[in-house]
């Protein structure tokens, strides 16, 4: 334990509201510009750095929340806490795996923001959290934190609208108990998302099929990359998959007539017909599980059930997770640009072979909405972009 250090001094500048008797440990003020209340970061190797973690508002009982949380407790009182909070909660495990992966996702973005101070978002006292904290936040994480080659702010709308719509759950369960006193997320402004509707060009889908295949390795191999990659990129444009329903394909789809789709968003589930790719990518993805699994990597025995055994798993035998396969999907892109094997304008997302593959869909309107799986016709709009061909107006004779 660290020894006490010596009385503090009485500051005539420190707030009337503060007991400075009762002050914590290593929470320093301020009184200059207003005052504010700091800490010192200190680092093994690197000079104590100040950061300052609250103003003149602060109560006693915020400054002890700062405190314990500087210690690697986390507190209740906190947004961190409020999070954990709510993760460990019923209402939390009732929600899709789906819906919980990307709350955890967006949990990561907002506690390890860090402010203008140094601070981190996830250490802020949660009943101190306003509108405008959270707007401010909310436009700070959609201009981007990654430049691009001219130095610019690389703008990511998309996710500082999932970091919203989170805050928004999270505060709403958090002020029905007790934690917090207002929903802060409500009335925010969104950021303008782009609608990034591409769809790839056949030559570049195929072409980074190709490579994928012909680069498909295990990990630490020069150049290598996911082996399970140019197999899901084949199931999911055949059968017009969205990538988590992709990932999540298990042995119970399988049927003798084709695969069996597990559709996310209301889509209605079709099965889609073998065709001799297909076929080929399924037992691809068979056979290297099946590998994996016979591997001293994975010393457990095998799910009996044929929906608890995932089609596609990854290195020591578990099912692929939405970061995992992103960040696969970015290196493979990356990589098929330094080989020369598509231009970085033929780039495309895992979301957008669902496009190709419901333009591509022979038929009528009817058959295409079927074989999508969209229950009315306007979200067939988002998907399809082929061209109708029709007969001219008139007398054609």
């Amino acid at each position: 334990m660290t020894p006490p250090g010596r009385k503090r001094k009485a500051d005539p500048t420190i707030p009337r509201h503060i007991d400075q008797a009762k002050i914590p440990t290593g929470i320093y003020w301020d009184g200059r510009w207003g005052g504010t209340w700091y800490v010192f970061d200190r680092k093994p190797g690197q000079r104590p750095r100040r950061v300052n973690v609250a103003g003149k508002t602060a109560t006693l009982a915020d400054l002890h929340v700062i405190a314990e949380a500087r210690t690697g407790q986390v507190s209740s009182k906190t947004v961190r806490g409020l999070c954990t909070a709510f993760e460990d909660s019923p209402q939390f495990r009732a929600l899709s795996a789906a819906t919980q992966e990307d709350y955890q996702y967006c949990r990561a973005i907002v506690c390890d923001f860090k402010l203008a101070n140094g601070s981190l978002v996830g250490d802020l006292i949660t009943k101190r959290v306003t509108q405008p904290v959270v707007q401010g936040l909310i436009d700070a994480i959609a201009l981007g934190s990654e430049c691009d080659t001219a130095g610019q702010l690389i703008p990511t709308p998309s996710k500082a609208a999932h970091a919203q719509r989170y805050l928004r759950r999270l505060f709403r369960w958090g002020a029905n108990r007790g934690y917090n006193d207002i929903n802060p997320a409500d009335g925010i402004e969104m950021p303008k998302e782009r609608k990034r509707r591409r769809l790839p060009e056949r030559d570049a889908m195929q072409a980074l099929i190709a490579f994928a295949k012909a680069q498909a390795g295990g990990r630490g191999k020069k150049g290598s990359v996911a082996p399970y990659l140019w197999a899901a990129i084949v199931i999911g444009y055949r059968c017009r998959l969205r990538p988590i329903e992709t990932r999540t394909l298990t042995d119970a789809h399988h049927t003798p007539e084709g695969i069996h789709t597990n559709r996310r968003k209301g889509s209605r589930d079709n099965i889609t017909e073998w065709s001799a790719d297909l076929r080929e990518a399924w037992d691809y993805l068979v056979e290297l599980r099946k590998a994996i699994w016979s591997s001293e990597k994975r010393p457990k025995a095998w799910p009996i059930r044929a929906q608890d055994r995932p089609l596609m798993v990854n290195h020591v035998g578990e099912p692929i997770g939405r970061s995992t396969f992103n960040s696969a999907w970015r290196r493979l892109l990356a990589a098929a640009i330094d080989a020369g094997v598509i231009t970085e304008d033929q780039t495309f997302g895992a979301h957008d072979l669902k496009r190709r593959g419901i333009t591509d869909t022979l038929g009528t309107r009817p058959e295409k909405q079927l074989a999508s799986g969209h229950k009315n016709e306007s979200m067939l709009e988002v998907y399809d972009f082929s061209v109708p061909r029709v007969r001219p107006a008139g007398d054609s004779t």
